[in-house]
């Protein structure tokens, strides 16, 4: 019963995550880091990494990325390994922005009884597909939406992030 009530608080924190302003964003010297990191191109695909560095007891986050640039659509995302790099279970969302075209919105949220997670790693992976002859075209950029992008912890309070 009692992970039934953590795994509800943890959907819960996601549904604020993704329908509430929470609070504004406070920018520390020593906040953590959140980034899109381009890997490679693979053909006609381009694969980007969201990671988090320097963080101290994530729980959930959410984030929104833009996509820059002509002749590429997202074509696919995942979660990376990070949030649940401990073992614990992880609620994962994603979907397009319907208001904001080229736009995606990543969330997930830990489950279960433990607290947030320190480190860096990964939290999304998102592969860019061409939508016809690229080879010539300058290539896609992926960038976050800072406004709309956000770091909580297991207390559920915005963690402060350099975005």
């Amino acid at each position: 019963m009692k992970s039934r009530k953590m795994t509800r608080l943890s959907a819960r924190s996601l549904a604020m995550l993704l329908l509430s302003g929470m609070l504004g964003s406070a920018f520390l010297a020593d906040a953590a880091q959140l980034r899109v990191k381009r890997l490679h191109d693979k053909g006609a695909d381009v694969s980007y990494e969201v990671q988090v560095a320097d963080v101290q007891d994530l729980f959930a986050y959410q984030v929104e990325v833009t996509l820059v640039g002509d002749g590429y659509e997202i074509g696919t995302v995942s979660e990376g390994a990070f949030l649940g790099g401990d073992g614990t279970r992880t609620l994962f969302v994603q979907k397009a922005d319907s208001q904001q075209p080229g736009n995606w919105i990543v969330a997930a949220t830990r489950t279960g009884e433990n607290g947030g997670i320190d480190g860096d790693g990964t939290v999304a992976l998102i592969t860019l597909r061409s939508m016809g002859d690229q080879a010539n075209a300058r290539p896609p950029r992926l960038r976050l939406v800072g406004a709309n992008s956000r770091l909580v912890d297991s207390q559920n309070r915005e963690i402060p992030s350099g975005k």
